[in-house]
C-alpha cells in the first residue's frame, strides 16, 4: 500500500531534529529549504521530499539519508 512507513520515516526526521536541539525553523535554515518544507515531511504521511531535498536535511543533521 502507498504511504506505508512513512510514518516512522516522519517521525525520524522529528526525532533526529530534536535529538540535535534545533527548531524547526532552525534546521529549515541550516538545510536551506523552507519551514513549510520542514513541516510537511515531519507531520504530512503522503508528502515525499525530492532526492535533493532529503540530502539537505541529512547533512542538516548530519547523518545519511539511509539513517
Amino acid at each position: 500500500m502507498a504511504g506505508e512507513g512513512r510514518p516512522e520515516v516522519t517521525n525520524r526526521v522529528r526525532a533526529e531534529r530534536i535529538t540535535a536541539g534545533l527548531k524547526q525553523q532552525e534546521l529549515a535554515d541550516r538545510a536551506r529549504i523552507s519551514l513549510r518544507t520542514v513541516t510537511f515531511i515531519e507531520t504530512d504521511p503522503n508528502y515525499v521530499p525530492s532526492v535533493g531535498v532529503a540530502l539537505k536535511v541529512a547533512s542538516a543533521l548530519r547523518c545519511t539519508v539511509e539513517d
